[in-house]
């Protein structure tokens, strides 16, 4: 028994590693809680925040149904189920409301908080660590997705505990470190199948801190990860299958990578005077902290090579993500959270660093403090696209229904949050073009969610004698289109007549009145959506 919990001690080193006083973590975590708390219940959930409510709502049997039967194009859906799988839990403790969801994200932000704090305590200092905190407590980035409830906050964290696990095997001499990073790499694996391009740079740690010789510990790790990824591994073809037939995403340019520098900085999105303000700070940050790098590199001071370390591991990434999406696009700047985490490092340990002038260390810190403060004041004004006031439209909808009326929406994107929040209602949607980018929403996964899509206007309203129909103003935008352009749109108004409009923000809402002279004298078996 002793010999095992001297093992367990040898994980953290082997020589005695400085304690994180707990009122440093205390304050820095109760910062870190009032920054993410604005518009945390206020703000809408949006299409992909109301998805993974209704989903994991399923339970498990229903997940793994939705997720893995076999669609036209590969799996129903392409994403592993640990998120939802916790946040079925969660819900089923503390119910489903807007502010108890994104509390679950919140708590694991600040869990990756606590691990980042700690961390850079034990491999450069404590000033270095709070300093890191400081920036992570206010980096809008990682605020924004602190508030919303999806998984990558769940993926900073397990790739956050793997890269320091993997720094601490190649630190002393335990084999429980190896251990703990094939855990953490699994568990990344269960939560986005994006962990990879995270795990692949990680690997080449040994030789960043020139211990070759920890190969066979390595692959120990590495082993482990495969065990334990197996049963879910089987079936990641059929997942990729999925997102190589059908998938939203745009191949990137050097516009992406420039995104993703704003993206880290000061967030998006940005607009305007407060965009050009935005790409300036961005860019001082960078070249900064170059400037600081270059300093301490050539000094050589302690800890360069963690801090390049940090750098590559925030680089790396982006690239190996760029250049796979030049093939596959799958360039999602979200997907990227944990390598916000490790600039945050990087960022962090420079300015912690004596070997840069102090001048930069001022510049740099700066430029930070400024785009944070320009991020979260646009995160919290913006209303626009994808939210809307779901829960007025819902109220205002069960005000006008009268029996026989249908409620049609233009496609799943405001549906699934509609659906949420006025689940009684009688409303239907649009199904997506086959095979479209667009087409990401599988026949099993409507069928446990209990929301199958209308292949048409036709089938969705059928004798209905009153129509409200819902649209984004932004699907005429991404289309380059007007709303005479829209097939549904136009079917409406060609064989409804329109008596109303309104707006709530981005979302139209049209009510439109049975036109039953032009339907007899047409024919309802002649009509047909084209």
């Amino acid at each position: 028994m002793r010999a095992f919990l001297d093992e367990v001690k040898s994980w953290w080193g082997t020589a005695p590693t400085p304690r994180t006083p707990i009122w440093l973590l205390a304050g820095l975590v109760v910062l870190a809680f009032l920054f993410r708390l604005p518009d945390l219940a206020s703000r809408p959930l949006w299409y992909d925040e109301a998805f993974s409510v209704l989903f994991s709502k399923t339970g498990l049997q229903g997940m793994i149904k939705g997720t893995l039967t076999p669609g036209a194009s590969g799996s129903a859906d392409i994403h592993p189920l640990l998120y939802y799988l916790l946040l079925w839990i969660w819900t089923g403790l503390f119910g489903s409301s807007v502010l108890v969801v994104r509390l679950l994200s919140v708590f694991i932000s600040l869990m990756v908080l606590i691990v980042l704090v700690v961390m850079m305590n034990r491999m450069i200092s404590i000033r270095a660590a709070t300093i890191s905190g400081l920036l992570f407590a206010l980096s809008p980035f990682q605020i924004q997705y602190a508030q919303e409830a999806r998984m990558y906050g769940l993926l900073s964290l397990w790739l956050l505990m793997s890269a320091y696990f993997i720094w601490q095997g190649c630190n002393c001499n335990a084999r429980w470190p190896w251990v703990a990073f094939g855990t953490t790499a699994a568990l990344a694996m269960y939560t986005h199948v994006l962990a990879a391009v995270f795990l692949m740079p990680l690997a080449f740690s040994l030789f960043w801190f020139r211990r070759p010789d920890l190969w066979r510990r390595l692959f120990t790790g590495i082993g482990v990860a495969v065990v334990l990824y197996l049963p879910w591994g089987i079936q990641l073809p059929g997942q990729l299958n999925k997102v190589a037939a059908a998938y939203w995403i745009e191949r990137p340019s050097l516009a992406s990578l420039i995104q993703t520098m704003l993206v880290f900085i000061t967030g998006l999105p940005l607009d305007g005077a407060f965009l050009v303000l935005g790409l300036f700070l961005s860019i001082t940050v960078v070249v900064f902290l170059a400037m600081l790098m270059l300093r301490i590199l050539r000094n050589r001071v302690q800890p360069a090579r963690e801090l390049a370390w940090f750098a590559f591991l925030a680089i790396t990434p982006v690239a190996i993500l760029f250049v796979i999406s030049q093939l596959q696009p799958v360039y999602i700047v979200r997907g990227l959270l944990p390598s916000g985490v490790m600039f945050i490092l990087l960022s962090g340990g420079a300015l912690a660093n004596s070997a840069g002038l102090p001048g930069m260390r001022v510049a740099l810190a700066a430029a930070l403090i400024s785009g944070s403060m320009l991020g979260q004041f646009v995160h919290v004004q913006y209303e626009g696209f994808p939210y809307a006031p779901f829960e007025a439209v819902g109220k205002f909808l069960e005000d006008e229904l009268i029996e026989g009326d249908v409620i049609l929406h233009s496609n799943k994107i405001s549906m699934i949050p509609q659906a949420y929040y006025s689940p009684n209602l009688p409303q239907t949607y649009i199904a997506d073009p086959p095979g479209s980018g667009s087409d990401t929403l599988a026949r099993p996964t409507q069928e446990v969610l209990g929301l199958l899509a209308e292949p048409n206007a036709l089938s969705a309203v059928r004798d209905a004698r009153r129509v409200f129909f819902l649209i984004f103003k932004q699907e005429f935008l991404n289309q380059q289109v007007g709303p005479a352009s829209n097939p549904t749109l136009l079917w409406l108004q060609t064989y409804y007549d329109q008596i109303g409009k309104m707006e709530w923000g981005d979302l139209q809402l049209y009510l439109f009145v049975f036109d039953s002279y032009q339907l007899t004298l047409t024919g309802v078996g002649a009509v047909e959506l084209r």
